[in-house]
């Protein structure tokens, strides 16, 4: 968790000027987000009406906490708009104590969206890569980040860099963007291990799992849905995983020996008829 504290006295002599040296220095909830997003770009220089875009802030209120942060040194103006971080950010954003945007401490404050946001679709590209979904925990200005369990919109991932913005992860889920759309219009398929009771009995095994796309089941029947499963969602999948493995550079040795192992069951389902469902 962020260090909510006095600024040591090296600090205190760089950038809180005139402040007695026993008074932490506190930021508010926009002057922590633009100290975090500059850390972030790795940039001192900032254009006032970008960085409110880029926080969607109003532009007024982003200028308000910027000469706060001119009157305490920590910004300096450089011309008509543009300003530039005089000090470390992330040294600044541990020393300091957040006030949320109700002015009470950023400690324990939740943040409202976490990783999600609205995605338009006609933003949407395809990449592949390693990214992280739901991530939770304490970002470097004392708030805590839920995940994207918790707001609105659609879901947004976070990639490897965006990271630094956390001092503490509590959790995360890992995701490989394969940057195909073979899934598109076909809900989701989710594959892990668990033990599920059947009767009196308990089934421990590996689950592949489909959830199909919201309201199927008002215009198909469950025969439909394991038609689907058996000529798309299985087949998809699999291809799917072998090239997720490939974006991540997965051992080839595992992904052979896992392979191999499966190919004699893969093989009696492919006679017994799965193969019919692949057309």
């Amino acid at each position: 968790m962020a260090h909510v504290g006095r600024v040591s006295d090296e600090v205190y002599k760089g950038i809180v000027g005139g402040v007695k040296e026993n008074s932490p220095t506190r930021l508010g909830w926009i002057q922590a987000k633009l100290l975090e997003l500059l850390a972030q770009l790795g940039v001192r220089d900032f254009n006032l009406t970008e960085v409110a875009r880029v926080l969607d802030v109003d532009v007024r209120r982003l200028h308000q906490a910027v000469v706060y942060l001119m009157k305490r040194n920590i910004v300096a103006r450089l011309r008509r708009g543009w300003y530039k971080l005089l000090v470390d950010p992330w040294e600044l954003l541990k020393a300091a104590v957040v006030q949320g945007p109700n002015n009470s401490k950023a400690k324990g404050v939740k943040e409202n969206h976490g990783t999600r946001s609205v995605v338009r679709g006609s933003d949407a590209i395809s990449v592949a890569g390693l990214y992280f979904d739901n991530v939770r925990g304490y970002a470097w200005s004392g708030g805590y980040v839920r995940g994207d369990r918790d707001g609105g919109g659609r879901c947004r991932v976070l990639a490897r860099e965006d990271l630094v913005r956390f001092s503490r992860i509590s959790y995360a889920e890992v995701s490989v963007a394969t940057g195909t759309r073979l899934f598109e219009g076909l809900g989701s398929i989710t594959i892990y291990y668990k033990c599920k009771g059947h009767g009196s009995q308990v089934v421990c095994s590996d689950w592949v799992e489909w959830r199909p796309p919201k309201g199927f089941y008002k215009q198909h029947s469950i025969v439909d849905a394991v038609n689907i499963v058996r000529s798309k969602v299985l087949p998809y999948g699999f291809g799917l995983i072998a090239r997720a493995a490939s974006v991540v550079g997965a051992p080839v040795d595992k992904l052979r020996a896992a392979v191999y192992g499966l190919a004699r069951q893969l093989y009696l389902a492919l006679r017994s008829g799965l193969a019919g469902g692949l057309g």
